[in-house]
C-alpha cells in the first residue's frame, strides 16, 4: 500500500485537530470538576441581590453563583451547566454588582458558545499561529464589549470604581528598562533603542531606572514616550 503525501498530510491535520480538541476538552473537564468541588454558595443577601440583578437584565434562569478559592478572577464556566464562579475576595469589593453584571452579560450573549466556535476554528487551523492569535484577540474584544455594556450611562465615579476592581483581576505586561547611561559619554541619546524595544513588546506598564531624567526631558522622542505612558513614574 502506497501512502501519498496528500494522505499523510491529511492524516496529520486530522490528528493535530483531534489532539487539540482533546487537550482543551480534558483540561476544561478537570478545571470544572476541581472548581465546583471547592466552591461554596453565596450568602442569602448576595443570592437575593444576584437574582434581582438577573431579573433586571431579563435573565429568567441565571447560572448558579458560587464562591471558589481556586479561581483568581470572576468567570462563567460550563456550557451545559453554567456556573458563575467568584474568587473569595470578590465579596469584599465595592464593584461586585458591576462584576456580576459583566459576567451575566457574557451569559446572556452566549459568549461561551461563541468561544467554543472560536475553539473549533482554531482546531481546524491548529497549524496556523494566526488562528490562535485571532482567538485571543476575539476573547479580549468580548471582555471589552462587556465592560462597555456594564458602564453604559455610568458616571465617572462608578467607572473609576469598576476600573480599579478590573485592574485587580487582570494581568498586566510590565517592562523594566535599567539604563545606567541614558545619554552616552558623547552626549548622543540612546532613547531610540528604548522606544524601539517598547514598540516591539507593547507593554501595559513601563518602568525605567537609573538614568538622568533631567536630560531625558530634552528628548522629543522621550516626550512622546512619556505622553503615551502618562500615568507612569520615571526615575
Amino acid at each position: 500500500m502506497v501512502i501519498t503525501a496528500e494522505t499523510a498530510l491529511t492524516a496529520l491535520w486530522l490528528a493535530g485537530g483531534v489532539c487539540f480538541l482533546l487537550y482543551h476538552a480534558v483540561g476544561s473537564w478537570l478545571f470544572l470538576r476541581r472548581r465546583r468541588r471547592w466552591s461554596l454558595p453565596p450568602g442569602a443577601e448576595l443570592a437575593e441581590t444576584y437574582e434581582a440583578l438577573a431579573g433586571e437584565m431579563g435573565i429568567a434562569h441565571p447560572p448558579a453563583l458560587r464562591f471558589c478559592r481556586e479561581v483568581g478572577s470572576p468567570m462563567v464556566a460550563g456550557l451545559l451547566r453554567p456556573t458563575l464562579l467568584l474568587p473569595e475576595t470578590a465579596a469584599e469589593g465595592t464593584a461586585l454588582p458591576f462584576i456580576l453584571r459583566h459576567e451575566l452579560t457574557h451569559y446572556k450573549r452566549r459568549d461561551l458558545w461563541y468561544q467554543l466556535l472560536l475553539l473549533l476554528a482554531a482546531a481546524v487551523h491548529w497549524f496556523n499561529p494566526l488562528a490562535h492569535l485571532m482567538r485571543r484577540w476575539a476573547a479580549s474584544d468580548l471582555e471589552l464589549t462587556c465592560d462597555e455594556a456594564v458602564m453604559a450611562g455610568a458616571d465617572a465615579a462608578v467607572r473609576r470604581s469598576y476600573g480599579e476592581e478590573s485592574y485587580d483581576r487582570r494581568a498586566f505586561k510590565v517592562m523594566t528598562y535599567n539604563v545606567r547611561s541614558f545619554f552616552g559619554e558623547s552626549g548622543a541619546s540612546n532613547v531610540d533603542d528604548i522606544v524601539r524595544l517598547i514598540g516591539e513588546y507593547d507593554p501595559d506598564i513601563v518602568c525605567m531606572q537609573e538614568f538622568n531624567a533631567r536630560l531625558a526631558e530634552k528628548s522629543d522622542d522621550f516626550a512622546l514616550l512619556d505622553e503615551q505612558y502618562e500615568s507612569a513614574a520615571f526615575g
